[in-house]
């Protein structure tokens, strides 16, 4: 379970809880989310899990990048849908929960007919650690539980 906490002007704006599973492989899976906020918004809150309405999990990350390798996350209600791709593989990236070297960068692009991309930096034994948004809006690890 990966945890996801957005502050707006240091301000509680949501949490997302997101549900992953690895394979005998390696390879991790998305298998749902979902979003909650602390009090009433205007804002559309994902949420989906494999199984349930006909969605069904998909890839979140290989075990073994390569660059140019693409992958499609899970499908179904509630889910959006998009088309990723390895980046680039071994990369070093310094956020405020620290400095992670080896990090997959991944693109992800919206199939909703903008093809806005979502640029996204994991780190290997950590996870998600820098996203940047088509927007430009920017999310970072901050800390990490337990270390």
């Amino acid at each position: 379970v990966v945890v996801e906490a957005q502050y707006l002007d240091d301000v509680l704006a949501k949490t997302t809880e997101s549900w992953f599973v690895q394979d005998t492989q390696g390879n991790v899976w998305a298998m749902g989310e979902e979003e909650t906020a602390p009090q009433p918004t205007s804002e559309t809150l994902d949420a989906w899990q494999a199984g349930v309405d006909g969605a069904v999990p998909g890839i979140a990350m290989f075990a073994f990048p390569a660059v140019g390798s693409t992958f499609r996350g899970g499908s179904g209600p509630g889910v959006e849908d998009e088309l990723a791709a390895v980046a680039a593989t071994g990369e070093t990236i310094s956020v405020a929960g620290g400095t992670f070297p080896g990090c997959v960068e991944i693109h992800e692009t919206k199939l909703d007919g903008t093809g806005d991309v979502e640029r996204a930096w994991y780190a290997p034994g950590v996870g998600l650690v820098l996203q940047i948004d088509a927007d430009g809006t920017r999310t970072e690890l901050l800390s990490l539980a337990g270390r």
